[in-house]
């Protein structure tokens, strides 16, 4: 097992929100199935700064980073 960390891709997007929205749900358990939530919150434009990461992230200095396990 190789853990990486770098800066996230832009076709990496997609993937990295269905990660962030399957913790959220296992932690805090929205109503409805995981689906619904996915689509409650894509629909509610919560992660509109996912969906260009250069304005809010890397023209202020920041980082947007990815974690791999095995290129996964």
């Amino acid at each position: 097992m190789m853990i990486t960390f770098r800066t996230i891709l832009n076709e990496e997007i997609p993937a990295a929100k269905q990660v962030i929205l399957t913790v959220g749900y296992g932690i805090f358990g929205w109503d409805g199935s995981l689906e619904d939530s996915i689509q409650y919150f894509e629909n509610s434009n919560e992660f509109i700064d996912m969906d260009n990461l250069q304005t809010p992230y890397f023209n202020k200095d920041g980082l947007f980073l990815d974690v791999l396990d095995d290129d996964k």
